[in-house]
């Protein structure tokens, strides 16, 4: 299944098809989407119970821009320097956010760490445990 975003037109066309009183299902099969892709974009888009293609497509651009904002210098070298103090990612994050820097998830800092090579800084250094098996029990006849 692939997966298509929505364009302006299509909004547009939600939004006529919704004043005409057409159902979801109904503009699924016009435009050519899922009924899920319908109610998930009405329900993300719509202000106070009303559709306008406009404000929806202003809406989602600025979802989609706000993503995968690169990590400046200043907070790399914070993530860093309590990295050596040995602080783990979770708690660098909610301290970041916390005291307000970048709102970062635990994510991105292992996705830093290892894009940076530095996989020495972190406490667990990623090893695998072996976990004991544990032993069927021996079955009484």
């Amino acid at each position: 299944m692939t997966h298509r975003h929505l364009t302006l037109s299509n909004r547009y066309c939600i939004e006529e098809l919704l004043k005409l009183g057409y159902s979801t299902l109904q503009i699924s099969k016009k435009i050519g989407y899922s009924e899920t892709t319908i109610k998930k974009e009405l329900s993300r888009n719509s202000i106070k119970g009303k559709y306008d293609a406009d404000t929806a497509q202003k809406l989602y651009e600025s979802r989609r821009s706000s993503n995968n904002h690169k990590l400046s210098d200043k907070v790399k070298k914070l993530i860093i320097s309590l990295m050596k103090k040995k602080i783990s990612p979770e708690l660098i994050c909610g301290r970041l956010k916390h005291e307000g820097i970048i709102n970062i998830t635990h994510k991105a800092i292992y996705n830093f760490i290892r894009r940076s090579n530095l996989k020495h800084l972190l406490f667990f250094k990623g090893r695998k445990y072996n976990y004991k098996k544990e032993k069927a029990s021996k079955q009484v006849r």
